[in-house]
């Protein structure tokens, strides 16, 4: 479905922010991933992240971009139990996320192009992704098993990812 023409100016500017977002988000991502321990700094990393995320999620769905919004969210709920471990990020899940911060901005591109019918079905992106763990699964157990736990989800995304 194409875009309307008002829409499309505004889908122009989303993929500048975008830009933005997604490098700031990078940044982030490889602190907590070289990160050596717990503390305020991985903690501000992570909130960060998951402001980033929230914000492309949030202006994806007020552009009627749901395959945007929808990749946003999946991907706020694949860092949430990251986050709450207050576990460095391990570099599979990185690496992951990363990669669909890649197709998010490919996307955006497409869309602000007025693309929108070429664009390929996000499901196999989305199929790409590691799963999300129940919630509390990581947080709700010691810091050994909660860093055990995020490195079993960077195992799965890492055996899923070919983005």
């Amino acid at each position: 479905m194409a875009l309307d023409p008002l829409i499309l100016k505004l889908v122009g500017g989303f993929s500048t922010e975008s830009q933005e977002i997604c490098q700031r988000v990078t940044r982030e991502l490889l602190k907590l991933e070289r990160a050596t321990a717990a503390g305020d700094a991985l903690s501000k990393s992570y909130e960060d992240v998951g402001r980033g995320l929230h914000t492309l999620k949030g202006s994806a769905a007020t552009l009627g971009l749901e395959d945007l919004s929808t990749l946003a969210h999946q991907l706020e709920d694949i860092v949430a139990p990251v986050k709450n471990s207050l576990s460095p990020m391990p570099g599979a899940l990185t690496d992951a996320i990363l990669k669909a911060l890649d197709v998010f901005l490919a996307r955006v591109r497409t869309h602000a192009e007025g693309n929108s019918d070429s664009l390929p079905d996000i499901a196999e992106t989305l199929n790409k992704l590691p799963p999300v763990p129940a919630p509390g699964a990581v947080a709700a157990r010691p810091k050994s098993s909660a860093k055990a736990e995020a490195e079993a989800i960077a195992a799965r995304a890492l055996a899923r990812v070919e983005l």
